[in-house]
């Protein structure tokens, strides 16, 4: 309910409840990663996927990106997104560990990928 106050009630941004995080692909505000996966493991956040395909991939959590050929005559093939060709469609962002009042909050989990997906398989959850 906070999420709808008007701004003049709370201060700062509210984020949503993360309830069917896993339905929501892709990520990030212009929709530039496609997996609950990539969005963890930055680094192999792709620059180029098929966006608004239907085939759902039940272990990266997201709609199947794997750049192909879309068949221009289905229409749950989607089509291709180019992240580098606007900055409002970039790949990058929440990508950098957040350092606040002595405490290290860890967005990029490229280091520890057995972490980034035993945190998707509890996203599943949720």
């Amino acid at each position: 309910a906070l999420a709808m106050s008007p701004v003049s009630e709370h201060f700062g941004y509210n984020g949503l409840s993360l309830g069917g995080v896993w339905s929501n692909a892709p990520y990030l505000h212009g929709g530039s990663v496609p997996m609950l996966y990539h969005l963890l493991v930055v680094r192999e956040r792709p620059d180029t996927f098929v966006k608004s395909r239907l085939s759902y991939d039940k272990e990266k959590v997201g709609f199947a990106w794997e750049e192909k050929a879309p068949d221009p005559s289905a229409k749950d093939q989607g089509y291709i997104l180019d992240t580098r060709a606007f900055r409002t469609v970039s790949k990058t962002g929440h990508d950098k560990d957040v350092t606040e009042g002595g405490k290290t909050y860890k967005l990029d989990w490229s280091d520890d990928v057995p972490s980034a997906k035993a945190i998707v398989e509890y996203m599943k959850t949720l």
